[in-house]
C-alpha cells in the first residue's frame, strides 16, 4: 500500500487515482480466499460430517420405511390407422393427424373403462396383492374416512363401489409413453410385487387391443343386427310372394309367363290349318254335289267322275251293258213275247234299277259329305273362337302372373343381396385385424423401481454435507 502511494517523478499523481488505490488495497485485505474457506470447513469438519451422516441415516430411514415398488413395461406397436368413413366397412386408412391420434390413444389407455376391464379380467378385487392395504384406500379414495372406520364397513361396500375405488388406485400406478417419435407405446405399471406389475401391464395392453377391435367392429356388428332384421322381413316377403305366385299358377293351371300363350298359339295355328283343309273339303264336296244336282234333272249321271270312278257302278254298268246286248241279240231272234226275251228285258230293267240305286246312294253320300264338311268347318271355327278367347284370357292372366313373378324375383334378389352383405360384414367382424401389435410383453423385474437406493443415498449425502457446510459458513 505504501508502494502504491510513492511519488513517481515521471508521473503526476491525481487525487482520484490516490483514492482508488486506497479503496482497492482495503478490499483485497478484507476479501476471504480459498484458504479461508478451507480453514472454516476444517474447523467445523465434525459438524459437517455429522450432518453428512445424518443425511445418510435419513436416506436409510426412507429406504427402510418406504414400500418398494416394482415396474414392468409392455411395448406395443400402434399404427395410426382409422376407418375410412367414405368407404365400406373394413376399409381403413392412415390418419392425417398422427399426433392427435396418439393423444387419443393415451386417453383410451388411461381411461376408467380400460382400468375396470383389467380389474375384472385379473379379478383384482379378490387379489390380496392389490387390495392388501386398506389404510391406503382410506387415505386415497374415501372422502368420508368415517366410512372406513371398521373393516366390517369396508366389507359391506358393494362390488361396484369397490370397483370404482380401486380404479383410481390402478390408474395411479399406470404410466404411458411413446408415440411422439415412433409408433412404439410403452405401458408401464408400478406395483408392490413384480408379478402383479407385469400382470397388470399385460392386462392393460390386452384390454386396450380388445377395445380397439371392439370399436372397429362395433359398426359392423350394428350393421349385422340391422341386416339380420331386414333379412327376416325380406324372407317373409319372399315366402309370401312365392306362395301367391304358386297359388295363382295352381288356380289357373299355368306353368309360367307366356307358356299358356305359346300353347294357345300352337293350337290356333293347327286349327287354322285344319280350317283351311275343312273349307277345301267342304268346297269340293259342294261342287260335286251341286254338279250331281244339276245333272240329275237331265237324268244323265254317267258323265260325273265320282260315278264313273265308282267300282260298284262300273260293275253294274258293265252288267247292264251285257244284259242290253243280250236283249238286242234275243230281239233279233225271237218275238217280243218270247220267254227268253221277256226274261232278258226283266234282267235289263233290274240292272238299270241297281245302277240307279247305287247312283242315288252316291248322291246321298255326297250330300252327307257336304253336311259333314260344313259341320266340321263350323266346329273348327268354334274351336278357334274358343281358343282365341282363351288366348285373350291367358294374356290377361299372364300379365298378372308376370307381376307376381317380378315381385317374387325382386324379393329373391333383395334377399340374396342382403344375405351376401350380411355374410361379408359378419366375416369382417369375425376376422377383424387389429392395428396394435404386442412387441414385448411385460415380464417381472425383481429389482425395485422405487425407491432408487443409490440415487437416494447420493442425494441425501450431498444434501447433508451441503447443509453442514452452509451452517459452518454461517457460523464462520
Amino acid at each position: 500500500m505504501n508502494q502504491s502511494l510513492e511519488h513517481n517523478p515521471g508521473k503526476e499523481v491525481s487525487p482520484y487515482s490516490t483514492s482508488k488505490a486506497l479503496i482497492e488495497g482495503v478490499s483485497d485485505e478484507n476479501q476471504p480466499g480459498l484458504l479461508d474457506y478451507w480453514r472454516i470447513i476444517y474447523k467445523h469438519k465434525w459438524s459437517i460430517l455429522a450432518f453428512t451422516v445424518l443425511g445418510i441415516l435419513t436416506a436409510i430411514l426412507i429406504i427402510k420405511t418406504t414400500t418398494p415398488l416394482y415396474q414392468s413395461t409392455s411395448r406395443l406397436l400402434v399404427e395410426p390407422i382409422a376407418q375410412n368413413k367414405q368407404a365400406s366397412l373394413g376399409a381403413y386408412e392412415y390418419v392425417k393427424s398422427p399426433r392427435l391420434f396418439y393423444q387419443t390413444q393415451y386417453e383410451i389407455i388411461t381411461s376408467r373403462n380400460i382400468a375396470k376391464q383389467v380389474i375384472r379380467n385379473l379379478d383384482l378385487l379378490n387379489d390380496k396383492r392389490f387390495t392388501s392395504s386398506i389404510t391406503d384406500e382410506k387415505e386415497m379414495f374415501a372422502p368420508d374416512k368415517s366410512f372406513f372406520s371398521s373393516p366390517m364397513a369396508h366389507a359391506q361396500l358393494s362390488t361396484s363401489g369397490k370397483l370404482e375405488l380401486y380404479v383410481d388406485k390402478l390408474l395411479n400406478g399406470l404410466r404411458v409413453s411413446g408415440g411422439s417419435d415412433s409408433q412404439i407405446f410403452n405401458i408401464k405399471y408400478q406395483a408392490v410385487e413384480p408379478m402383479l406389475a407385469s400382470d397388470v401391464a399385460n392386462a392393460v395392453a390386452d384390454a386396450y387391443i380388445n377395445f380397439g377391435v371392439t370399436s372397429r367392429t362395433k359398426g359392423a356388428v350394428q350393421a349385422t343386427d340391422w341386416l339380420t332384421q331386414q333379412e327376416d322381413e325380406l324372407r317373409v316377403k319372399l315366402e309370401n310372394s312365392e306362395a301367391k305366385l304358386q297359388e295363382y299358377k295352381n288356380t289357373h293351371r299355368m306353368l309360367g309367363t307366356g307358356s299358356n300363350q305359346a300353347i294357345s298359339k300352337t293350337k290356333l295355328s293347327s286349327l287354322a290349318k285344319q280350317l283351311i283343309a275343312a273349307q277345301s273339303s267342304r268346297s269340293d264336296a259342294e261342287v260335286r254335289y251341286n254338279q250331281i244336282l244339276a245333272i240329275n234333272n237331265k237324268g244323265d249321271l254317267n258323265s260325273i267322275s265320282s260315278i264313273l270312278n265308282n267300282n260298284v257302278v262300273v260293275k253294274l254298268k258293265q252288267a247292264e251293258l251285257d244284259q242290253a246286248r243280250e236283249v238286242s241279240e234275243l230281239s233279233q231272234r225271237y218275238g217280243a213275247k218270247h220267254p227268253k226275251l221277256v226274261t232278258a228285258k226283266t234282267k235289263l230293267r233290274q240292272a238299270k234299277k241297281a245302277v240307279r240305286r247305287v247312283v242315288n246312294q252316291i248322291v246321298a253320300n255326297l250330300r252327307k259329305e257336304v253336311e259333314l264338311t260344313k259341320a266340321r268347318e263350323q266346329k273348327i271355327r268354334s274351336l278357334m273362337a274358343r281358343e282365341e278367347a282363351s288366348a285373350r284370357d291367358y294374356q290377361i292372366k299372364d300379365f298378372q302372373l308376370g307381376k307376381l313373378e317380378q315381385a317374387a324375383a325382386y324379393n329373391r334378389r333383395m334377399y340374396e343381396e342382403f344375405l351376401a352383405k350380411a355374410s361379408d360384414i359378419e366375416s369382417k367382424t369375425k376376422f377383424s385385424v387389429s392395428n396394435i401389435t404386442i412387441l414385448d410383453p411385460a415380464h417381472p423385474i425383481f429389482k425395485p423401481f422405487s425407491p432408487n437406493i443409490k440415487r437416494l443415498l447420493i442425494l441425501c449425502t450431498i444434501a447433508g454435507a451441503f447443509l453442514g457446510v452452509f451452517l459452518a459458513f454461517l457460523r464462520g
